[in-house]
């Protein structure tokens, strides 16, 4: 019996990742926007507890780091409920159930995460840059390409900063077979033939290649170089 019930709690946590996984894919917890949703601070993580389904089930949620947890629990048999994360049941009542667990752990993801596709400390460094030097913040345009993400100028709405998170076989061709996802910065510039050294700098991914640069944000990067080539993309952009 014991052996069965740790079957069982592996399978629901093994099941249950995979929605976490979809549902908080490149997004990071926002301490600001948990306790103002409603979570509470204890034992080191942030706890949220609802009811779902005309009360009927009481969906804990936690949140430790990048570490998401969920706990449905049947209110009147105090039983932890699995049935819905199993997608063999297709019954209208489980699928009920699903759709309020998923509602939920979507409004959280949504209100109280920060969309973090670059996690590279050199994306991390640029993002705080623009947003310090020129207010501008990094926009995700295109739902089946949520790697990638655009920074415009605010008066005339010209881009001057891609953003993409890329295998480096699709950076150049020296990186063939290497399916290595990586960071890579894409700006305007007028020195893109005496900046490429096929190591740092590479031909523009996906814009014209006379007139942008990519970056690939690795360790040989110096961090005021690449703030330079930004306020030159900047100022390009205005024309």
């Amino acid at each position: 019996m014991f052996c069965l019930t740790i079957i069982k709690y592996l399978i629901y946590h093994k099941r249950m990742d995979k929605y976490i996984k979809d549902i908080f894919k490149n997004k990071k917890p926002n301490e600001t926007k948990l306790l103002s949703y409603g979570f509470e601070f204890c034992d080191d993580r942030y706890v949220y507890s609802t009811k779902i389904l005309s009360n009927t089930f009481k969906l804990t949620v936690c949140v430790q780091d990048d570490d998401i947890t969920t706990k449905l629990v049947d209110v009147e048999t105090n039983e932890l409920y699995t049935l819905h994360l199993n997608e063999d049941f297709t019954g209208s009542y489980v699928g009920d159930i699903r759709t309020a667990y998923t509602k939920v752990l979507t409004d959280v993801s949504n209100k109280c995460f920060d969309t973090c596709v670059f996690k590279s400390d050199y994306a991390q460094k640029i993002v705080e840059y623009i947003f310090n030097y020129y207010g501008d913040t990094l926009e995700f345009l295109w739902p089946k390409f949520s790697n990638n993400a655009i920074v415009r100028r605010s008066d005339n709405k010209k881009w001057y900063v891609l953003m993409v998170n890329i295998e480096l076989n699709k950076l150049s061709t020296i990186f063939k077979g290497n399916n290595t996802k990586v960071d890579v910065l894409v700006l305007r510039s007028s020195c893109v033939k005496q900046l490429i050294d096929h190591k740092t700098y590479f031909e523009a991914y996906h814009m014209n290649k006379n007139n942008w640069l990519s970056v690939l944000l690795n360790n040989n990067l110096n961090s005021e170089d690449v703030f330079k080539l930004i306020d030159d993309s900047f100022e390009l952009a205005k024309k």
